[in-house]
């Protein structure tokens, strides 16, 4: 299936549980991403619109179909990866959605522990938002070259997962199992945090 086949069959999914103008707002992100993130590759190989369809599904895996949040999930690395602003963010889906869209935007540069925690400052949704963002991230790492895995896990178990346990119990599981499925399929990686780091 192809990446706008499955972003077509997510909108779909949606239908019979958002209202009219939800679901043109949903429809609408979708446009976007599909549009804005054009031939945009991850560091794991995955195109950007797979990915951001599927922290979406994430997002409703974990927190049910609102609309606000499904419609960031679809635009968080629109931002980060494109030449959008958050004003135009705004102006088309509401300050709601560029907020939380701000709130998990990566400053080039930007330390990991950083953006995790501006994330939780900004609030519940907003940390359920970078959660599903790196469970999706963490289930197609096996497609990254070995060192920037081994750096992707160690930051995981480092700064995602003790947030989840302490805020979402059923995403910090949900990472635990990814993190073990990865390590079975590409062997045992050595994710050790380096001394005073900790």
């Amino acid at each position: 299936m192809s990446d706008e086949d499955r972003l077509s069959e997510f909108l779909a999914s949606l239908r019979p549980y958002l209202c009219a103008a939800e679901q043109a707002q949903v429809e609408a992100a979708g446009a976007w991403a599909q549009a804005r993130h054009r031939g945009q590759r991850r560091a794991d190989g995955a195109s950007v619109l797979a990915h951001v369809v599927g922290v979406a599904e994430q997002v409703v895996r974990f927190a049910g179909r609102q609309a606000g949040l499904i419609v960031a999930a679809l635009l968080h690395d629109v931002v980060e990866n494109t030449a959008t602003g958050l004003p135009e963010i705004a102006a088309a889906f509401g300050c709601r959605v560029a907020a939380l869209v701000e709130a998990v935007t990566r400053a080039p540069g930007e330390a990991p522990e950083v953006s995790a925690e501006r994330a939780r400052v900004a609030g519940r949704e907003a940390l359920l938002l970078r959660l599903c963002d790196r469970l999706d991230g963490l289930q197609r790492a096996a497609g990254r070259e070995a060192a920037g895995r081994a750096d992707f896990l160690a930051t995981t178990r480092k700064v995602y997962l003790p947030l989840a346990a302490q805020h979402f119990p059923q995403l910090e599981q949900a990472l635990q199992e990814a993190l073990a499925e990865l390590e079975a399929h590409t062997g045992k990686i050595a994710c050790t945090v380096p001394p005073g780091s900790g």
